[in-house]
């Protein structure tokens, strides 16, 4: 039990280090774009998700885009490990517009984050 829970301490002090040195990036050099940066210990590969509206909180997790055909049934799904431009979003859809029906049904592309 002791040697899992030392395995455990040994693989977090890299991802503290790395938050150190953002931290101190931020705050002493009000440098915000650390490359690789962490926003959860327990979660590294979470990314920081802004919508671009004002007013809109931060939110974070993986971004998850859903395509549904009519009566929401959903039809294809992507996960991703960064979040992709909205350029890379539409060419998805235009690409994965058919699928396994003869003609493209009318659909909705819709992203959930968290």
């Amino acid at each position: 039990m002791l040697e899992g829970l030392r395995r455990e301490l040994q693989s977090m002090v890299p991802l503290v280090q790395q938050v150190m040195r953002q931290t101190k990036a931020r705050v002493f050099a009000a440098d915000t774009h650390a490359k690789g940066k962490i926003v959860s210990l327990f979660e590294p590969t979470t990314e920081v998700i802004r919508k671009g509206k004002a007013g809109k909180p931060t939110e974070f997790g993986k971004m998850v885009k859903l395509q549904e055909a009519e009566n929401q049934i959903v039809i294809a799904y992507e996960v991703y490990d960064q979040r992709p431009s909205d350029s890379d979003i539409l060419s998805w859809r235009s690409q994965n517009q058919t699928g396994d029906f003869e003609r493209a049904p009318p659909s909705a592309v819709r992203a959930i984050f968290g």
